[in-house]
């Protein structure tokens, strides 16, 4: 922050764009003047999918589709399909090294790890799925300032949204309205909303 608030001080100093209401509020906090500060969240490239998403397939996986770091909240979907034998969870994405450490940890249920795939082919395995998985952790980055472009994407392809209750992620989704929010790392809250929104 100590050089933003150099910057800020000289009239070349147009504005701060950030992608979270919580970066802003850590950026006026530390000086950078409000009238300087531009809230404008990630995006996502619609023409990229289709106008009309199409129905939720009857048979499709649960999916997480993204990184594969510990805060991303790997751990809370294995405990999550552990506890939902008959359901299909699928994560994909992640380097093979991190496919083959969370493939060790998996104590049951259908999950599988994908390959990740090049970006135009994303929505294609959005639309595979029954729900979409956004587990993030409240820790870092991803409990204070995470914007993740997945979640944007998520809602570009039209797919139930179970997501951590996390400040940043609440400045898009809205329990209830467009998605499910659940306690973050809490693997049987977030089975419960998965059962919810296949139920629904």
């Amino acid at each position: 922050i100590g050089p933003l608030l150099a910057l800020a001080g000289r009239p070349a100093f147009r504005a701060l764009v950030v992608v979270t209401r919580s970066l802003a509020d850590l950026h006026r906090a530390g000086g950078v003047p409000e009238a300087k500060i531009l809230v404008e969240p990630d995006g996502v490239d619609l023409f990229l999918f289709p106008a009309e998403c199409g129905p939720v397939p009857a048979e499709g996986p649960i999916l997480y589709a993204g990184g594969l770091a510990r805060w991303k909240g790997i751990g809370t979907v294995l405990d999550a399909a552990r506890r939902l034998p008959s359901v299909p969870f699928r994560l994909a994405g992640g380097t093979a090294w991190r496919r083959l450490l969370w493939r060790a940890r998996v104590r049951g249920g259908d999950v599988r790890f994908l390959p990740a795939v090049p970006h135009p082919e994303v929505p294609r395995l959005l639309l595979s799925a029954r729900a979409l998985l956004l587990p993030n952790l409240p820790e870092g980055i991803s409990g204070a300032h995470t914007s993740p472009l997945k979640m944007f994407e998520y809602m570009a392809a039209g797919r139930p949204i179970v997501a951590s209750d996390i400040p940043p992620l609440r400045e898009i989704l809205e329990d209830g309205r467009n998605a499910r929010l659940v306690p973050p790392g809490d693997g049987a809250a977030l089975a419960a909303a998965v059962e919810e929104v296949l139920r629904d």
